[in-house]
């Protein structure tokens, strides 16, 4: 009896310790490991689930895997094309935080990405009209069917956080992942400012010749 029970036992138990050294293995990430049960009761169905299950989660993680190495492909890309544009080029999300930051902006705005990214875009830069300064709920505004057109601005001028400033043409576009999705904007800055300088060099020669032309033509 005692030589019997001894044996059933280890029927029992050894299916168990190949199923608990399984799921050792499993949490491990070692999906490729099979658990091996030869008895014909309820441990081998439990077995070939956990089998079953190891060969569906090693799938899934192959083609997540894929589909990282494609998005981080493409971010590279991304970046690559964005690198290579002369324009200041923000991303941020529906609230305001900076999500890409190209080298013109940083050149522009005198912020690199590291310490601007991730911050709300008014922490890093200012917008301005004239003399009113434009928050930025007017310019990134709230995702809606009536907002999205994009917005323009043919000249405003731009204060980073560090104090450089800049004339600039302002065009924001929202950024839609589908017609009635949009997730954030896109905000292009292009570099006005010798534009904008011999603007005012124009109009004060101008001035200038106006007002000296004024006297003589009094006199006369």
């Amino acid at each position: 009896s005692a030589i019997t029970a001894v044996a059933l036992a280890a029927q029992i138990v050894r299916p168990i310790e190949n199923i608990n050294r399984g799921l050792q293995q499993f949490g491990q990430n070692n999906l490729r490991y099979r658990v091996r049960v030869t008895s014909n009761d309820e441990t081998r169905d439990l077995a070939e689930g956990f089998n079953r299950m190891a060969e569906n989660l090693g799938r899934s993680v192959a083609s997540l895997k894929e589909e990282r190495e494609t998005i981080a492909v493409e971010r590279n890309k991304f970046s690559l094309v964005l690198s290579g544009i002369s324009d200041a080029v923000v991303a941020v999300d529906l609230t305001g935080k900076i999500l890409t930051w190209n080298a013109a902006a940083e050149r522009l705005i005198g912020e690199s990405a590291t310490t601007a990214i991730g911050k709300p875009i008014e922490r890093v830069m200012t917008v301005a009209a004239g003399a009113r300064t434009i928050p930025a709920r007017d310019y990134c505004r709230p995702a809606d069917a009536s907002t999205t057109l994009p917005y323009k601005n043919d000249l405003v001028k731009v204060t980073g956080a560090a104090g450089k400033a800049f004339f600039a043409s302002l065009l924001v576009n929202p950024l839609a992942v589908s017609p009635t999705t949009v997730i954030g904007h896109i905000i292009t800055l292009h570099d006005r400012t010798e534009e904008q300088s011999v603007e005012n060099i124009k109009h004060e020669f101008v001035s200038i010749a106006a007002h000296q032309l004024r006297t003589p033509l009094t006199a006369i």
